[in-house]
């Protein structure tokens, strides 16, 4: 029960981390000289830093399509190794979420 919990304790940092980078990304202004791709990384990487797991994270994004239909994808994956490996679970927490570029 313990790795199952840290399982889902990771997962849920890796899903506000991605969130918190796509809807940074998306409200990205390239008008004003700001990348939705970077933007989107480095909210993610800063979200995922302030939460302190301990696991190291790899965030990627791509912007995808062309107006009015861009695309900002954000994928953050996380290893995770269990302390007690009484149940079978994954080896890494993996997140993607897509979301419409605002400013297009």
């Amino acid at each position: 029960m313990i790795d199952l919990g840290q399982l889902l304790y990771l997962a849920d940092g890796t899903v506000a981390a991605v969130a918190e980078g796509a809807r940074t990304g998306a409200l990205a202004d390239p008008a004003k000289g700001v990348d939705p791709a970077v933007a989107g990384q480095l909210a993610a990487e800063q979200y995922w830093t302030a939460t302190e797991l301990p696991a190291p994270f790899s965030v990627t994004t791509q912007v995808t399509g062309t107006a009015p239909n861009a695309m900002l994808q954000v994928t953050g994956t996380v290893a995770f190794s269990a302390a007690f490996g009484l149940l079978a679970l994954p080896s890494d927490v993996s997140y993607t979420q897509t979301i419409r570029l605002y400013h297009q």
